[in-house]
């Protein structure tokens, strides 16, 4: 059964009752049907705008102003809304959350109970898993990956094939990049900088102008003073 047409304007309209409304409920707007499956309880309300390739399946709910475009998917029990826009090829599911003016584009990934928001964009084929929180202005890209309770955030900035896990927090102005390991319950913040084949845990905090790098083989320096110097 259909539980939806699209009217002329390509706002959808519900046929039946159902977690969007009764019957006669308009929502917001898709190019065709392949948008918006007929299955589960998924939904475009408001002013969202689903267009292209996209698709929104299961249980998905986009609101607000929000789009989804390209070949992207949005499914499980994910949400996307306000202003953000998932597009190209990402993928939105599980429980995660997308939204503000939050941007998840390219090949990324988004999943579990993972959120995005603010004016955090997510892109290149980079992974935002688990419960996870990219926020801020922060960008995440490459092939980076941030997961379990890992804090990304500010104008934090992740690139190639970084993983970022654990409690760890990146933010303020800093940069992980080079495939570096950040994990436990390390913070880098202020301008500070992990890059190369470094693997950095345990408590260990690097800030300021504080640089760690290490070109041919990962260390451990959980164990260094907090007051770190370049390697």
């Amino acid at each position: 059964m259909k539980k939806y047409k699209i009217k002329s304007n390509r706002r959808i309209v519900a046929l039946i009752d159902g977690v969007w409304g009764p019957k006669g409920t308009v929502g917001g707007y898709v190019e065709s049907e392949n948008n918006l499956s007929h299955s589960g309880d998924c939904w475009v309300y408001n002013t969202a705008q689903v267009s292209g390739s996209a698709q929104i399946y299961d249980n998905a709910q986009i609101y607000d102003n929000a789009q989804v475009s390209g070949n992207s998917k949005v499914y499980g029990n994910a949400q996307v809304y306000d202003n953000a826009q998932v597009y190209d090829n990402a993928q939105v599911y599980d429980n995660a959350l997308v939204y503000g003016y939050a941007l998840v584009y390219g090949y990324a990934l988004v999943s579990d109970n993972a959120w995005i928001y603010d004016n955090a964009q997510i892109f290149d084929n980079a992974k935002i898993l688990n419960n996870a929180q990219v926020y801020g202005y922060a960008r995440v890209s490459d092939y980076a990956q941030v997961y379990e309770d890992a804090w990304v955030f500010d104008d934090a900035l992740l690139l190639d094939g970084v993983l970022v896990f654990g409690n760890a927090s990146v933010y303020e102005n800093a940069k992980v990049y080079e495939n570096a390991w950040v994990y436990g319950n390390v913070r880098v913040y202020g301008n500070g900088r992990v890059y190369g084949n470094v693997c950095v845990f345990g408590n260990t905090q690097i800030s300021g102008d504080k640089k760690i790098s290490q070109s041919d083989h990962l260390i451990d320096i959980s164990e260094l003073t907090k007051e770190l110097v370049a390697i």
